[in-house]
């Protein structure tokens, strides 16, 4: 990494504090979570001893910082529910983790740390912050603009390849052979693979599509419309098909929640990922019609569906051997498996049943308790596009999982929010 990367990592912990010094907290944590997000070089530097200096961590500590030193009392005023519980124990996990594997207390307590920043912050930002419908509307116009902002950085590598990671912060953050795809190049811009950026632009497509149904403007002299249809064709473009199908299952699953009528088709979105967790892990369902179909569709697409499948079965058998909290930070989860790509595979291989179904639980919990509320209220889902957006859009981000681990603060605040303002309708 260059100088410039180097600088831009340690000074977004002032700007975000700075940030939080000037305006109200809800705009300074959620341009804290989307810039960074989406400008912050990949890579990181090792401190010894201490958690490592990444994008992720330095988001976390700019944020918690900002949020204790300038709204400590909006921070105070969130009040802990059970609903909390999945959050909270996975941030615990790796002290356990840790303590099984003899690996120390202090191990334990750094990597909880990591999980603490990465994920248990922007949380905890979604909380405080998102907890009306201004708030989640605010939330979902930030994902699209985020999104819209960054089609021109994606058009540039469409067309000469992924340079700008490389150009800015001296490196090039994945393998450059796996960006030429389809005939054409799959964009990086700043983040950590094509598949990511794929499904950053397909959230913001989906919750573009969300506020265009719902009539609710994102940009004051943009028409809604145009909006939409360049994040979904960039999206396209992008020649991630995974981004694509989960883009189109969530608009369909939208447009089902229409005014007047039910949110079935959401119910049936968010149960996908834990259903699939379930009956890999407990009932030993072993994905081979997927595997087939895919190659039927598309055989490099189906061949690399099938190596992931492998992989993530000769995890689940590692996993077994220490199946309450897995094998630690570690690599001992990763002996005799030749590829790790999915979240759920290297968290049960790490954290074991417990940090995977806490963690999942997280992106569950929060959809299922905005949908409680609309049904308690009586209200349509298609009248609510600031709720039913991020309900659709953590719910593909699961399904996502299921294949892929791309970290995002933006969703896990995303889940914060949702279950702020769900708890509200219940309690």
């Amino acid at each position: 990494m260059n100088t410039a990367g180097y600088v831009l990592l340690f000074a977004w912990i002032p700007a975000t504090v700075a940030a939080f010094a000037f305006r109200p907290g809800r705009s300074a944590a959620l341009a804290a979570l989307v810039a960074g997000y989406l400008l912050l070089p990949q890579g990181g530097i090792a401190v010894p001893g201490m958690v490592d200096v990444t994008r992720a961590t330095v988001i976390g500590v700019g944020l918690l910082m900002g949020m204790l030193l300038f709204d400590f009392r909006a921070v105070a005023s969130t009040r802990p529910s059970a609903w909390d519980l999945p959050i909270v124990v996975w941030c615990a996990c790796p002290i356990a983790s840790s303590l099984t594997n003899d690996s120390g207390i202090y191990d334990g307590l750094s990597s909880a740390l990591d999980a603490i920043l990465t994920f248990g912050v922007p949380y905890l930002a979604g909380r405080t912050y998102l907890r009306g419908l201004p708030d989640l509307l605010a939330a979902a116009r930030a994902l699209t603009v985020g999104g819209a902002l960054y089609l021109p950085l994606c058009w540039f590598e469409l067309r000469f390849s992924p340079q700008l990671h490389h150009l800015a912060f001296g490196f090039t953050q994945h393998v450059f052979a796996q960006t030429r795809r389809g005939g054409g190049w799959r964009p990086m811009v700043f983040l950590q693979h094509g598949l990511a950026l794929g499904f950053w632009l397909a959230a913001a497509s989906v919750t573009a599509y969300a506020l265009w149904r719902g009539r609710l403007r994102i940009f004051h002299r943009v028409p809604n419309i145009l909006t939409l249809a360049a994040l979904a064709l960039t999206t396209l473009l992008c020649r991630s098909m995974g981004a694509a199908i989960l883009m189109s299952l969530a608009m369909l699953a939208l447009a089902a929640s229409r005014p007047g009528g039910g949110a079935i088709a959401l119910l049936v979105l968010t149960g996908i990922a834990p259903v699939f967790l379930v009956a890999r892990t407990v009932l030993g369902w072993e994905p081979r019609q997927l595997v087939e179909a895919a190659k039927e569709y598309d055989p490099d697409r189906g061949a690399s569906l099938a190596t992931r499948s492998e992989s993530d079965a000769k995890l689940l058998e590692r996993a077994k051997e220490r199946p309450w909290f897995g094998w630690g930070s570690g690599a001992g989860f990763r002996e005799g498996v030749e590829k790790t790509d999915s979240l759920w595979g290297i968290t049960i291989g790490k954290r074991g049943y417990v940090g995977l179904f806490s963690l999942f639980g997280v992106l569950f919990v929060a959809p299922h308790l905005g949908l409680r509320r609309l049904r308690r209220a009586g209200a349509s889902p298609g009248a609510v596009p600031e709720v039913i957006a991020p309900i659709a859009v953590l719910s593909i981000y699961a399904i996502d999982c299921l294949s892929n681990a791309m970290i995002c603060p933006v969703f896990f605040a995303l889940a914060g929010g949702l279950t702020s303002w769900g708890i509200r309708g219940t309690s």
